[in-house]
């Protein structure tokens, strides 16, 4: 009888334990659900997206180009002498760069004005011994002759000696070098290459979505860097075929430029003109303050299509975000797939 008391008391002791450790495997079970319920389960949001209006304004970085070159050209034979000024330099127009130096030339033109100076006093004494009637009117007229022939080669000799000073056309930066002091050069050498100050050219390139902001004869504002003051420009032109990086090149026309403008200085571009684009107005709520760039999830017709978002503006009340999403469907923000491919936690938004 003892016996099957102490069994039983066994018996019941088991019985306990196995019922306490099924309890407690149960709550362990229900932890686990719902942790792995917390898991996937999104944080949902009753959120409202709707189509809204956002003014952006371009901006742009460039660089200044010369609109036109002048190339200066050897016009007559000679040495090049007195080149001092370096690739860089800004010049004036007619401001003297060097001289082709040729001995022979410089002859002749002493030659020359000897004999036109002979030449000036046979005439003045034929005119003297006409008025006295002592002498014939073919001498006078043979002294007229070579007076005037004397002053004829005279000028062309002293036009030559001209255009041996090779002269800056136009006010510019010197951009290139063609030869060096000492080198004897032909007619139609060419020995400089100048950038038109007064007539630049701003460059950049804009992307496909901002290019059908940008149109021909639309001002900007142009700044160089550093400088405070702003200068107007006006789209030139711009270049509809993709470059290798699809990318648009966009000219402005600075002309005529203002002081202190130079090739090669960098700019910035801003549009004067908003542009005004279709965007989706969220609630601050909706992203972090930091978040520019996001993924949203649109489900369309039970196929989920993933969409590139970018933040443009927010405030304290709303963030505006480029998205070609359309009304009506359900998308998930700051998610990467749906719940029911097994989405990180996100938030689900309703798009009227």
């Amino acid at each position: 009888m003892k016996q099957i008391v102490i069994t039983i008391l066994i018996l019941g002791v088991l019985a306990g334990g196995i019922i306490v450790s099924l309890l407690h495997t149960k709550e362990k079970q229900e932890q686990t659900t719902q942790k792995l319920s917390e898991r996937i389960s999104p944080t949902v949001e009753a959120m409202i997206a709707k189509p809204s209006t956002w003014q952006d304004t371009l901006k742009l970085s460039a660089t200044l180009q010369p609109w036109e070159r002048s190339t200066i050209s050897a016009a007559l034979d000679g040495r090049l002498q007195g080149l001092s000024v370096e690739e860089g330099a800004t010049v004036d127009k007619g401001q003297v760069l060097a001289t082709l130096y040729a001995p022979m030339r410089n002859a002749d033109l002493a030659q020359a004005q000897i004999a036109l100076k002979k030449a000036a006093y046979d005439l003045s004494r034929q005119q003297a011994l006409a008025a006295a009637e002592n002498t014939t009117k073919a001498d006078l007229q043979t002294a007229t002759l070579a007076h005037e022939a004397a002053t004829i080669t005279l000028a062309n000799l002293e036009k030559q000696q001209a255009e041996s000073r090779i002269v800056a056309s136009v006010a510019g930066v010197l951009i290139a070098k063609k030869v060096q002091n000492g080198v004897y050069v032909q007619p139609g050498t060419e020995l400089l290459q100048l950038s038109v100050v007064d007539k630049l050219k701003i460059e950049a390139y804009v992307s496909a979505d901002q290019l059908p902001s940008v149109t021909i004869g639309q001002h900007w504002t142009a700044r160089l860097a550093g400088n405070a003051h702003t200068f107007s420009v006006a789209v030139a032109s711009l270049n509809p075929e993709p470059s290798a990086a699809r990318t648009y090149k966009v000219t402005w026309s600075a002309s005529p430029a203002p002081k202190g403008w130079l090739p090669g200085m960098a700019v910035t571009l801003q549009s004067q003109q908003h542009r005004t684009a279709n965007v989706w107005q969220l609630p601050s709520t909706a992203l972090s303050g930091t978040e520019q760039a996001f993924v949203l999830t649109q489900l369309h017709k039970g196929t989920a299509h993933k969409i590139p978002a970018q933040v443009v503006g927010r405030n304290t009340q709303s963030v505006w975000c480029k998205a070609p999403i359309s009304g009506g469907d359900t998308l998930l923000i700051s998610g990467q797939h749906l719940l029911a491919e097994g989405a990180t936690p996100g938030r689900l938004v309703w798009v009227r």
